[in-house]
């Protein structure tokens, strides 16, 4: 297809549409419609040449701008010190302080960068940044000695917790997600090295073992669909299998007593009753009670 080209009249081939045969004639056409535009400098008062899309600058280079800028400059006094300061005017309704020392006393309500406190536990003076103003002690070895270290052996999966976390766990308000005891219980029986995630566990695995109606267990190897309170899916898994010399099969659910009740626990433990019903298994949940009584039979 031959066509003209709009800008310099010359004739080209091209397969399509165009008004241009090429780019430098497409931005001549553009310079021709938006031509450069003359301004005068806001500051030193020259003429100077910009392009059509720069026609809003009001300074000819940016060394007359900063000194346009540095010009328009209010008077202000500061909060803290009341001494005078100057600032760039766009900034004179926010600008409240001279420096940022006054910005931070300002932050401190008026008090020095350093706070003096008293150890509760030594009662010797010690001093802290005023952001650490809420500090008790003096060191870790202070917060850490005798009554004030709060951790103490508590008859819950015989681990260390503080006095407000057990109560907590025995009310049922917290679950005990950290510091089990742990490791890996070795089975003769079952021929396996189970891990075990509790001090309870490691009871369990030990009565199982020496239990002479039991052929073989082992941990974790099920896994029971069920759906959560909010709906959505989720597997829960038996603490324990156990295989019995009559034949039976029993998925062993180790629990404290004071979780039996939780909502999260009814929920595995119905899916896996109903699991159990389906494939002709035993489900059982052992406690601290429980794990006594066999222990001692």
């Amino acid at each position: 297809m031959i066509q003209t080209c709009i800008h310099c009249k010359n004739e080209f081939e091209s397969r399509k549409t165009q008004n241009f045969c090429c780019g430098s004639c497409y931005h001549a056409s553009k310079k021709a419609a938006c031509p450069d535009v003359t301004l005068i400098c806001g500051w030193c008062k020259k003429e100077h040449i910009v392009s059509f899309k720069a026609r809003h600058l009001q300074y000819c280079s940016k060394a007359c701008s900063n000194s346009a800028t540095k010009r328009s400059r209010s008077n202000l006094t500061c909060d803290i010190c009341k001494k005078e300061f100057e600032v760039i005017t766009f900034r004179s309704d926010k600008a409240k302080f001279c420096s940022r020392e006054c910005f931070d006393l300002h932050m401190r309500d008026g008090n020095q960068g350093t706070i003096t406190l008293s150890c509760e536990n030594c009662k010797k003076e010690f001093t802290r940044k005023y952001t650490q103003r809420d500090r008790r002690f003096c060191s870790k070895q202070c917060a850490n000695d005798g009554e004030f270290n709060g951790m103490w052996h508590n008859i819950i999966a015989g681990q260390k917790i503080s006095e407000a976390a057990s109560k907590a766990f025995i009310e049922g308000r917290r679950n005990f997600q950290k510091g089990y005891k742990s490791g890996y219980f070795v089975s003769t029986k079952s021929s396996l090295r189970m891990f075990y995630r509790s001090s309870y566990e490691l009871k369990a695995l030990e009565i199982l073992e020496s239990d002479p109606t039991v052929i073989s267990f082992d941990t974790e190897t099920l896994r029971i669909p069920y759906l959560r309170l909010d709906g959505s899916a989720h597997y829960y898994i038996p603490d324990i299998t156990a295989h019995y010399v009559d034949g039976s099969v029993k998925l062993i659910e180790i629990k404290p007593s004071y979780q039996q009740f939780d909502e999260s626990v009814i929920t595995k433990r119905l899916a896996a009753q109903k699991y159990c019903e389906i494939h002709n298994l035993i489900h059982v949940t052992w406690d601290e009670t429980s794990l006594t009584n066999l222990q001692e039979s």
